[in-house]
């Protein structure tokens, strides 16, 4: 098991420092290497997953769907092997990209063996008319707008997934990486210890420096979702709903917002949206291997994300009603269908949750603390961040005396919407059935838990996308005037986003530079990231010994040096509550070889705000900052300070070395 302190190696310390391009052509060379990643992961997942589905016996259908479902396969592959790798302690640059160019070169052969035989129908493009051309055209501008954000470097500050990739979602793969293998952090026992199905397939693009491959994966995440969307209407509903669903879910901002960090929501998205296509399909064709296929994925939607079970429950429910409708007689009617769902199910969401029982104690770490303890976590720890979730997650308004989710009314409104458009579509019953009935099982969940964090609901958002145009293509396109008013709303969006402070604003602007090469990755991080300049002098100019103590910013993907977290609400190695004074704090400290602290004062407010109405995580995060700011007057070195960001070099600590020549 790794030790608090980590270091990283002169390797990976190379790639973060030259990752700096200034000029046009060196900038797109760059860009190119992250958009090679990414084709090299998905003609790999193509050629694990082609094989495996014909493992199963699975017979595709249409060729879209058929790469869909391939490729969705095969990264389920990957990533159990990169997870396999890791505990074997395997988990370098030879077997890592051994197997990915092995598996990509026998993706390419495959795709030619296809088009050579050309055994089935090629795709036609429907014939569309001219104000159904209208809705795609801007929803290609948009897909450009997303690609190219997706390209940028990654720099936290775009909303909570953002903060997350550089807080865990790239931190601990890279952290992996330099080990060599999967290991526990204590000073991440929440965030080490969560599924981290997706950020395995991250890693290959992590061990060449490149974060904006892993933005660009999970783009693809909501890519191939949007195309599964498709293939599901192509197949049910009409080419209309195949076409303009799936722009419009890619035109929602939450999931553009999404598709351009380096997340795990848009993969839980997928997983999900491809468990339930693949039980429509067992319903309609009544064969087996798609129940088996149903079960992978909503199992690896597990191994993605804890929140993933509220996503994943539903199915079962769906699958539990599409048995009662074929009638069952006896108890295997029932029995056969649930093992041969559930076992996949079990089989591909477990193995993260076993590395957590036998590494940490508990499978479901920091969940059920009480229930199985967990290394590196503490009871007061655990209270503290059951706090916090109720502050991050749950908001109440006071209704004749009761205390009443507010997600409750939105999800009443968006419930009655979807129940009157299930009645309108009786002629698609079958398939409606299911979706809807999936949705409001899913918001009834959702209603339980008490959350309105809209990331966390996105695995309705393609589901509930199909059932509004299904409803409108179905109505509207028939009449004269609602059909250009509908078109004239998606203009209007458009010539919103093109406004003065729009997107499109904002692209020009602030990330297209960087993407071009008019702009260093390195000045456009220092502008965009406050605590970047401070890692970067830290990782140049400070001693390869050095440990870090972090207060209380948990973005430390761009520090190459050992550090722990001072985070009040995530890590329990400093328990604030322990100490009486900035004297005891520092004693710990010392106890614990920090050479450095590194104070990110400006964002105070935000770990306050953090804290919601709750007295006691108020108290403490107040407490937390008095100790840290009375470090101070206790001899305390200034080393360095940008953008509010301080580095302080404790008492008899080596200083700045200069750089080499």
């Amino acid at each position: 098991m790794v030790q608090e302190g980590l270091s990283f190696s002169d390797l990976s310390k190379r790639r973060v420092a030259s990752a700096a391009p200034t000029k046009l052509a060196v900038q797109w060379e760059v860009e190119m290497i992250d958009l090679l990643v990414l084709a090299a992961m998905l003609l790999a997942a193509l050629g694990l997953g082609r094989p495996g589905a014909r493992l199963i016996g699975l017979r595709m259908v249409g060729r879209l769907e058929a790469l869909i479902f391939e490729t969705a396969l095969g990264l389920v592959g990957l990533s159990m092997s990169l997870f396999i790798l890791g505990l074997l302690g395997w988990l370098r640059a030879g077997p890592v990209w051994g197997l990915i160019l092995a598996l990509a070169a026998l993706g390419i052969w495959l795709l030619y063996e296809e088009l050579r035989s050309n055994t089935q129908p090629r795709f036609k493009l429907p014939t569309l008319d001219r104000l159904e051309w209208l809705v795609l055209l801007p929803t290609g501008a948009l897909f450009l707008f997303t690609l190219l954000l997706a390209l940028a470097p990654t720099t936290g500050t775009g909303g909570d997934g953002s903060w997350d990739g550089l807080s865990y979602h790239l931190t601990i793969p890279k952290i992996f990486i330099e080990q060599g293998r999967i290991v526990s952090i204590p000073f991440m026992p929440i965030t080490s210890n969560y599924p981290l199905g997706l950020q395995m397939l991250y890693v290959p693009g992590l061990m060449l420096g490149r974060t904006a491959a892993a933005q660009l994966l999970h783009f693809s995440m909501g890519l191939l979702t949007a195309l599964a969307m498709a293939a599901l209407a192509a197949r049910y509903a009409n080419w209309a709903v195949a076409l303009l669903s799936p722009a419009l879910f890619l035109a929602i901002p939450l999931v553009r917002h999404e598709a351009t960090w380096p997340s795990n929501d848009l993969g839980v998205v997928l997983y999900t949206f491809l468990a339930l296509l693949a039980l429509i399909n067992w319903q309609k064709i009544e064969h087996k291997p798609w129940l088996v296929l149903a079960g992978i994925m909503a199992g690896f939607a597990c191994s993605i994300k804890l929140t993933a079970v509220f996503a994943v429950a539903p199915l079962g429910v769906v699958l539990w009603g599409l048995v009662l409708a074929k009638r069952p007689r006896r108890l295997s009617d029932w029995m056969a269908p649930s093992l041969t769902f559930g076992i996949p199910l079990l089989l591909f969401g477990s193995p993260w949750y076993i590395k957590n029982y036998v590494t940490v104690g508990n499978p479901f770490m920091p969940f059920l603390y009480g229930l199985f303890g967990g290394a590196n976590w503490s009871a007061e720890a655990a209270e503290r961040w059951r706090l916090y979730l109720e502050a991050f997650g749950l908001r109440s308004l006071g209704l004749a005396g009761f205390q009443v989710p507010f997600f409750i009314l939105p999800a009443i409104s968006v419930g009655c919407l979807l129940v009157i458009g299930f009645v309108a579509l009786k002629k698609y019953m079958p398939v409606t059935k299911i979706l809807l009935g999936y949705t409001l099982l899913y918001l009834a969940l959702w209603l339980v838990a008490g959350s309105v964090t809209p990331r966390y609901a996105l695995s309705i958002y393609p589901v509930a996308t199909l059932l509004v145009v299904w409803f409108v293509s179905t109505f509207i396109w028939r009449s004269a005037v609602l059909r250009p008013v509908f078109y004239g709303v998606v203009a209007l969006g458009v010539v919103i986003f093109a406004m003065p402070g729009g997107g499109a604003r904002f692209l020009v602007q602030d990330t297209l530079p960087v993407v071009v090469g008019l702009e260093s990755q390195e000045n456009y991080l220092s502008r965009k990231l406050d605590s970047y300049t401070a890692y970067q002098f830290a990782n140049a100019q400070l001693p390869d010994s050095a440990k870090f103590f972090i207060f209380p910013d948990n973005r430390t993907y761009y520090l190459n040096r050992s550090y722990i977290w001072g985070c009040p609400y995530l890590q329990a190695i400093i328990d604030y509550d322990r100490y009486d004074s900035s004297s005891d704090l520092l004693h710990e400290l010392r106890g614990l070889g920090i050479t450095h602290i590194i104070v990110h004062r400006p964002i105070y407010p935000h770990y306050r705000q953090l804290a919601g109405h709750e007295p006691q995580l108020i108290a403490y995060v107040d407490h937390a900052m008095r100790l840290v700011e009375g470090l101070n007057s206790l001899g305390l070195s200034e080393v360095f300070e940008a953008n509010g960001v301080t580095i302080y070099a404790l008492s008899d600590t080596p200083q700045a070395q200069p750089d080499n020549p």
